[in-house]
Order: structure tokens, then C-alpha cells, then sequence
């Protein structure tokens, strides 16, 4: 198996808007309406293997989120992944 190792980075802009509350129920004034922006680091360890670690914001209008056990209009969490295809 041939060894190759390379880094990549994104970053991605998304918008949901569900104010019926059809999927998701806040029984806020404007329903679910949230803006998430993200930023990655895509790491290829070899040809069957790659890290991600990915920062991410979700802001609202309204307290849709939890913080603490508080309600909150932002979400911000950091994630890291291990794919490994085989």
C-alpha cells in the first residue's frame, strides 16, 4: 500500500429555517432559524486513513440551545473524527 500524506483545510456557511416547527419544536417566536458557520483541518495519515478536527458556530435568534442547563441564541464546539476505510 502505497503511503501519501496531505492536509486540507474548509470551510462551509449553512442556513435551516423550520419556523412551522415540523421537525424541530422550540415553541419560539421564530421557530428554529439558525446560521451555523465551520471551519475543518483534514489530515490524510495514509491512503485509508484521515483525522478532521472542525470548529463550529450554530447562532439563533431565539434561546434554542442549552448552555449549562440555560437557554442560549449560540452553540460554538470543537469535534475531531478518525476515518478509517477498509
Amino acid at each position: 500500500m502505497k503511503s501519501r500524506t496531505s492536509a486540507k483545510i474548509a470551510a462551509r456557511a449553512e442556513y435551516y429555517q423550520d419556523k412551522q416547527g415540523v421537525i424541530i419544536a422550540t415553541e419560539t417566536e421564530n421557530g428554529f432559524k439558525t446560521y451555523g458557520f465551520s471551519a475543518n483541518f483534514d489530515y490524510l495519515v495514509s491512503d485509508n486513513v484521515m483525522f478532521r478536527i472542525e470548529a463550529r458556530n450554530l447562532s439563533s435568534k431565539d434561546d434554542v440551545f442549552l448552555k449549562n442547563g440555560n437557554p442560549t441564541s449560540s452553540n460554538t464546539f470543537l469535534t475531531t473524527s478518525l476515518a478509517i476505510s477498509f
